[in-house]
């Protein structure tokens, strides 16, 4: 996690190694990168800090097999972002004071990846019976998960 030390009219940003940084002064990129360390004024500024590690999403929901029993689906999906500076101008992972709300990329992330395996994965599943599903649904559905995650 990136530290910010404040002074009176300026700020010191030391970035983390697991962290993109994206800084935006006056509309224009000024520093971006992993490790970035720099001084900044917090008046014309934005920080954005895009995690460029690899993120775990536990997802749980239930479907219908083809013969209508439910089933509950457990998933963990691994994902890491291969452009940060896209995610940074599409999601909000904007840096912010203490005592803020905090931003809410990660949120947007994890409900995005969660609705697609949610989706693929029930349309897969309502296609078998529950015994098809047992034999053998946790193969197909990683299948159609990891392809669908991919595209």
């Amino acid at each position: 996690m990136a530290t910010i030390k404040r002074y009176p009219w300026i700020s010191h940003f030391l970035g983390s190694p697991t962290g993109y940084v994206v800084h935006l002064q006056k509309g224009a990129v000024k520093h971006q990168g992993v490790g970035q360390a720099f001084w900044f004024r917090p008046v014309n500024s934005v920080l954005s800090e895009v995690p460029v590690d690899d993120q775990e999403l536990p997802t749980l929901f239930h479907a219908i097999t083809r013969d209508h029993q439910d089933v509950t689906v457990q998933a963990n999906v691994t994902y890491r972002f291969v452009d940060p500076v896209a995610v940074s101008t599409r999601l909000d992972f904007g840096l912010q004071t203490p005592g803020a709300a905090p931003a809410t990329g990660r949120e947007q992330v994890s409900t995005i990846i969660g609705q697609l395996c949610q989706s693929h994965a029930i349309d897969q599943i309502a296609a078998t019976t529950l015994a098809e599903a047992l034999e053998r649904g946790v193969s197909q559905l990683r299948i159609v998960l990891t392809e669908a995650l991919r595209a």
